[in-house]
C-alpha cells in the first residue's frame, strides 16, 4: 500500500501490516461498525448528510476508512447502495457482530449487539419525561428492513430531512431482526 487509493483496492492505508483492517493486498478486513455518541434528530440532511455525521464521527476517534449510515429513504437504502462484503463486521471493541452481508442482512440472529460508539462506550440514554420507555433503552434511527431495505415509505422523519412526521428505529441492544427494525 502506498496509503491512496488505487483501481480494485478497497482499501489503502499505507501500511504493509495485517489486522489493521486493510491487508497488505488492499483488501478488507474487516468492516468496522458504531452507534455514534453524538445523538441526532431525524433532520440530518438527508442521506449524504447522514453519512457526513458518521464519517466525522468516525474522525473524531481515528477510526480510518469511509463509514456510512445504516439509513433508507425512497430513493437510497444499505441493501442497494452498500458493498455486500464477505468480511466480519465488527464493533470497535472487536466484537464480530456478523460473519459477512449475508449473515448480517438475511439472518435473524447477530453474534452481538452493536452496542458501542465509536470511541468503544456504551451509548448514553436519553429519557424525555413524561414518556413512558424501558430505562436506558437506546433507540437508533434506520427505517430499515432486516434485509437492508426501506422499512416503511413513510417512516424517514421527511427522508431524514424534516423534524416533523414519523421515524421508523432499531434497537441498539437487539440481537435478532430488532436492531434494524424495532
Amino acid at each position: 500500500g502506498d496509503g491512496e487509493l488505487g483501481p480494485g483496492e478497497e482499501c489503502d492505508d499505507g501500511a504493509i501490516d495485517a489486522g489493521d483492517g486493510c491487508s497488505p493486498s488492499c483488501t478488507k478486513e474487516f468492516r468496522r461498525v458504531f452507534i455514534p455518541s453524538m445523538q441526532f434528530t431525524g433532520n440530518m440532511g438527508g442521506i449524504t448528510g447522514s453519512h457526513t455525521l458518521c464519517q466525522t464521527a468516525a474522525e473524531s476517534a481515528g477510526l480510518p476508512g469511509v463509514f456510512r449510515a445504516w439509513l433508507s429513504t425512497t430513493e437510497n437504502s444499505p441493501g442497494e447502495d452498500f458493498v455486500t462484503s464477505m468480511v466480519p463486521y465488527v464493533r470497535v471493541d472487536e466484537a464480530v457482530i456478523a460473519l459477512d452481508w449475508e449473515d448480517l442482512a438475511e439472518d435473524d440472529d447477530l453474534l452481538a449487539p452493536i452496542l458501542l460508539t465509536e470511541f468503544g462506550e456504551a451509548p448514553q440514554a436519553t429519557i424525555y419525561p413524561p414518556s413512558c420507555v424501558i430505562e436506558d433503552l437506546i433507540v437508533v434511527w434506520t427505517d430499515t428492513s432486516m434485509l437492508g431495505n426501506l422499512l416503511y415509505p413513510d417512516a424517514s422523519c421527511n427522508e431524514w430531512k424534516g423534524t416533523q412526521g414519523e421515524g421508523s428505529v432499531g434497537l441498539s441492544n437487539a440481537v435478532n431482526s430488532g436492531w434494524t427494525q424495532a
